[in-house]
């Protein structure tokens, strides 16, 4: 390229430079040539390196995204319903090239011969540049998720703007009974991080075929937990041998329970008050939906509740240490009794009732619902339970399920 004399350039220099210019300004533009008036182009083709690359407002496109009619050279005005759009600053009128999606609230309102930085600024919650590598990395991004949580602030702010795939990248603390409501949309949400909360976690209206991958959810209290077996695998009966176990915990034991009192009689006289009637779980409750999985989802004091859902799976639970209550609960106590609903695969620990349980399924003549290939380690009360008798007026009885290829360890 060049003659080696100094910072003296060839005209090969000068050509070859001109036409890198181009196929940047083609790539950046999507204009032929790099020129206003240039046809519309998807792709240009580097003529020094033969390189094809697609051109950014075709990669737009493809994130989501779609240039605007006007750039910030012209001015224009961005609607209510144009958070989709990306504005250019043009090199030829001192800009950097990159196009820039507005991520304050819309309208918004661009002078001509303005900037980003002069109409909001660049950050976050402001301008956000999507230019080459930047751009590429962000579009990267969104072909994977749609959304990130930490983007927003609240779950339901997520779920509103969630469009297939989700990113929990960050832990977030929940309230009890803080509910959200997906509208139906059918997603995959990827968790990356925590749930933490002391209650239930509830997701309603996740439309069928929607998969929550690797869900953590974890306790703000620490419980009081008893151990009933030795470090040598020995169930413990004494009373006062079993107190004596007792500790502050999210790991390694279970909250004592009135089960207890009736298995280890003279326990609950023993226990001080601040072990007894506690109800300590993180639980990610699936409310009333059908065709729902979780697959791979862990925690500790960790419940996971699918409540009057139908056709739902709780796929290789990855050893979460469970709550106060049922590790894995599919209850049907109002309307239809459940039905398709399974365990499939996977491991829990502990837990101060069963590993698995179902109130009120039927899974008719296929028997389409039950336990297969999962393992109970140390249930505070049984490893795989179908209720019988009533809760309040309700019945909880089961029928025809299935419970295969499963294993419950004890001590």
């Amino acid at each position: 390229m060049s003659s080696g004399c100094g910072d003296v350039l060839s005209l090969n220099d000068l050509q070859v430079a001109k036409k890198h210019q181009i196929f940047e300004a083609e790539v950046i533009t999507g204009k032929q040539g790099g020129v206003a008036g240039g046809a519309d182009i998807d792709y240009a083709t580097n003529q020094v390196t033969g390189q094809t690359q697609k051109t950014l407002p075709a990669v737009l496109r493809d994130a989501g995204f779609s240039p605007a009619s006007f750039n910030f050279t012209t001015g224009g005005t961005l609607g209510a319903d144009d958070a989709d759009k990306a504005v250019l600053w043009p090199i030829e009128d001192g800009g950097d090239g990159n196009y820039y999606v507005w991520r304050g609230s819309l309208p918004k309102v661009i002078p001509a011969a303005s900037t980003p930085l002069t109409t909001g600024g660049i950050s976050d919650s402001a301008w956000v540049a999507f230019g080459d590598i930047t751009f590429r990395a962000e579009a990267d991004k969104k072909f994977k998720y749609s959304v990130k949580l930490s983007d927003f602030t609240t779950l339901q702010q997520l779920a509103d703007a969630a469009v297939d795939s989700i990113l929990i990248d960050r832990d977030y603390n929940f309230s009890n009974n803080e509910t959200v409501n997906f509208g139906g949309k059918t997603l995959t949400i990827d968790c990356k991080a925590k749930f933490i909360g002391d209650g239930n976690l509830v997701f309603t209206q996740l439309g069928r075929g929607s998969v929550v991958v690797g869900a953590y959810m974890e306790s703000v209290t620490t419980p009081w937990v008893i151990k009933p077996w030795t470090d040598d695998n020995q169930w413990i009966t004494d009373p006062a041998a079993i107190v004596a176990t007792l500790k502050q915990s999210k790991t390694d034991g279970y909250q004592p329970t009135v089960n207890d009192y009736a298995k280890f009689p003279g326990i609950e006289s023993l226990l001080p008050p601040e072990a007894k009637d506690q109800n300590i779980s993180s639980v990610l409750e699936i409310r009333e939906c059908t065709g729902v999985e979780i697959h791979r989802a862990s925690g500790l004091m960790a419940c996971f509740l699918f409540r009057g859902c139908h056709f739902c799976k709780m796929v290789d639970a990855d050893n979460p240490s469970g709550g106060k209550d049922g590790v894995i609960t599919f209850e049907n106590l109002s309307g239809d009794w459940g039905k398709g609903n399974y365990v499939i695969g996977g491991r829990t620990s502990y837990g101060s009732v069963s590993s698995a349980q179902f109130l009120r399924n039927n899974g008719g003549f296929a028997r389409d619902g039950g336990v297969i290939g999962f393992t109970s380690y140390r249930a505070g009360e049984s490893g795989v339970k179908t209720w019988q008798g009533t809760v309040g007026s309700t019945t909880s009885r089961n029928y025809n399920l299935q419970f295969r290829d499963s294993a419950v360890l004890y001590p």
